[in-house]
């Protein structure tokens, strides 16, 4: 074992050395540029809009030289890169085609390269923003007056490119794959060709800006071939263990439909699951309904074993995805069957999945309600139950639950959430769970549990508006709900501390939104404002025929903080 350790020791430090000499090299080999590298970046940061056209000119013109003279491994220095990803982030349409159509050819050596590797991400995202504009948006893949190839002809030369691989430097598309740079510029090629900017986290979702790049073609390509050398020896379990693989695959089962993806997982379900890497690709095929369908009869008859190797969350997203009322029934069967399951391995975030799945499905309503008290063996109250859970499991519960609306099921806990404390209040709006659910039972609650709540809040609105971020936010939402004697005593309690609540930077909105100033100096405009207020909100009441409560104005942003 000593042997074994020090041999490790010895082949990691030599590696590092290796490293380390790669990068003072390629120092050495380009110190006599990177002062002109600098000089042509400040040159373009400090050039007026007129200047700025021939800035970027003699930008383009200098890589494209230094590129055909010194090759791709210019790139590899980490400040020459940056300083390229910041003239492509100023350029233009034709010049960043100009420089793609420099590149191209010696795109597979890139990706695979971890400083030149963000050249090639930067590269396809300003692409995106400029596919954006009607006037490239055209349909000839042809070269145009520029005597350039169009973007969407670039984007579709290097699906090819990356597909074949390159002979030359003997680099195939498995290792760009699995190369951690190169998985990354993959993530961002496949988000571009179906239309999607890439989200800044993991966990938020992509936005779509256009539609899907030449009908989805080049998409449909890319996907087939990342699946087949992936799946290639039949090693596909072991392929996708590694992160690199698994972040690829999350990503293009996210925005592709293929079956030839949702049949190697359904294939290899049981082994997928023994990994939590490799269960993150099984989590993003569960997203798609056909592949939710495919995989559901597997998921009820083995769930419990699933969960036992490490499928955890993706048995909760099964549970929260079901496409229609027929698989939601048979889910909530198979939970009941097993609630003791649940119950010994204290898997709440199933609970937690399936009261989000019932939120489509309202035949599953009572049913999910059932399995919950069940599977927590609840003896008193579901509230007193949920609301004491450790971590935020409980309390997602309880927000997916008052997201059904008030009903005989769900009356007690709209009664519970009415009459907490104030400290037990502060503290809910002091977490995410806590202040979405808190917004939930404003939004669904009726008239009388509002006015219970508001008046739990009497003599405290201050203390509880500055607690947190969040806070403030949701005292704006219940505000707009309250008739007109109850926003008087929440506007007098806050106008008290009006210095307080301007100081803070999560609270100056409020201010403002409640016009607190004006109830503070001009008491008869607020009323009369107020009045107004009510009355178009009860215009809206008549004419929609429900219950509409009056809008909290648009969405503001969360402080970072919160």
């Amino acid at each position: 074992l000593k042997l074994q350790f020090l041999y490790f020791i010895g082949s990691k430090m030599s590696s590092d050395n290796k490293k380390m000499k790669y990068a003072k090299d390629l120092r050495e080999e380009h110190s006599d540029q990177i002062a002109m590298w600098r000089q042509m970046s400040e040159r373009i940061q400090e050039a007026s809009e007129d200047q700025q056209h021939g800035a970027l000119e003699a930008a383009h013109a200098a890589i494209g030289m230094h590129f055909t003279s010194g090759g791709a491994r210019l790139f590899n220095n980490g400040e020459i890169s940056r300083i390229v990803e910041q003239v492509l982030e100023w350029s233009t349409a034709v010049h960043l085609r100009s420089f793609y159509f420099k590149i191209a050819g010696k795109l597979c050596y890139l990706c695979t390269q971890n400083t030149a590797s963000r050249v090639v991400e930067k590269l396809l995202k300003q692409c995106q923003q400029m596919l954006k504009s009607d006037k490239l948006m055209k349909s000839s893949d042809e070269e145009d007056s520029t005597g350039l190839p169009t973007l969407k002809a670039l984007l579709k030369g290097t699906v090819d490119e990356l597909i074949e691989g390159d002979e030359e430097s003997d680099i195939k598309l498995i290792d760009i794959i699995l190369h951690p740079g190169g998985s990354y510029a993959l993530r961002v090629l496949i988000y571009v060709l179906a239309g999607k900017v890439p989200p800044e986290k993991r966990h938020k979702e992509a936005v779509t800006v256009m539609e899907p790049l030449d009908s989805g073609v080049p998409l449909d390509k890319l996907g087939k071939a990342i699946v087949k050398v992936l799946a290639k020896d039949d090693i596909f379990v072991n392929r996708i263990c590694s992160t690199q693989a698994a972040g690829i695959l999350d990503v293009l089962a996210s925005v592709w439909e293929g079956s030839e993806l949702h049949d190697q997982v359904a294939a290899n379900m049981d082994d997928i699951c023994k990994s939590s890497v490799s269960s993150r690709v099984l989590e993003a095929c569960l997203k798609s309904s056909a592949c939710h369908k495919k995989l559901h009869s597997h998921f009820v008859k083995h769930w419990e074993e699933m969960m036992q190797r490490g499928g955890l969350y993706a048995v909760q997203r099964w549970v929260a995805n079901c496409p229609d009322e027929e698989s939601m029934q048979e889910v909530v069967e198979a939970l009941t069957k097993g609630a003791t399951a649940i119950y010994n391995k204290w898997a709440l975030g199933v609970l937690s999945g399936v009261c989000e799945g019932a939120k489509r499905h309202p035949s599953a309503r009572s049913s999910v309600m059932s399995l919950v008290k069940s599977a927590l063996q609840v003896t008193g109250s579901l509230f007193d139950t949920l609301i004491q859970l450790d971590g935020h499991h409980g309390v997602a519960m309880l927000s997916a639950m008052l997201s059904y609306g008030p009903s005989e099921a769900t009356a007690a806990l709209y009664k519970g959430v009415a009459e907490l404390t104030v400290d037990k209040i502060s503290y809910l709006l002091s977490t995410v769970a806590g202040s979405t659910m808190i917004e939930g039972f404003i939004a669904n609650a009726k008239e009388k549990e509002i006015k219970k709540f508001s008046n739990q809040l009497k003599g405290s609105f201050l203390q509880v508006t500055t607690s947190c971020g969040s806070a403030a936010f949701v005292v704006e939402k219940l505000y707009a709900v309250l008739p007109l004697s109850y926003r008087k005593t929440v506007a007098e309690e806050l106008s008290a501390g009006i210095k307080q609540l301007q100081s803070i930077y999560s609270t100056r909105m409020t201010v403002k939104k409640l016009r607190l100033e004006q109830y503070k100096h001009r008491y008869e405009d607020w009323e009369e404002a107020e009045k107004k207020e009510a009355k178009k909100s009860k215009m809206l009441s008549s004419i929609l025929g429900s219950e509409a409560k009056p809008s909290a104005g648009k969405k503001r942003k969360r402080d970072k903080n919160e």
